[in-house]
């Protein structure tokens, strides 16, 4: 993992996705190749990126049939929430209702 890309991430994010890259390392590339194209300038919705409709400002991107990445705009930018797999990522939602 980049130590540049690790200081800007938050630490639990961080060790989200340290674990994410020891069991699915193309996941783990595909959200870090996310976060940079996001913070580019490239639109969510050509990433895949779609709105959760119960928090307007965090945006969702499958990384696989298991994994999710939780993205949340911010003033200064795409801000990642969380990598949860896909039934973590059923519970935040009823937990976010």
């Amino acid at each position: 993992m980049n130590t540049k890309l690790a200081n800007t991430l938050l630490p639990t994010f961080y060790k989200q996705l340290q674990q994410l890259s020891t069991q699915q390392p193309c996941h783990a590339s595909r959200c870090i190749k996310i976060l940079r194209n996001l913070n580019q300038g490239t639109p969510y919705p050509l990433l895949g990126g779609k709105y959760l409709r119960c928090r307007p400002n965090i945006i969702r991107f499958k990384l696989g049939l298991r994994h999710r990445l939780l993205v949340c705009k911010k003033n200064e930018g795409w801000i990642p929430e969380a990598v949860l797999s896909h039934e973590a990522y059923n519970k935040f939602l009823k937990r976010r209702r």
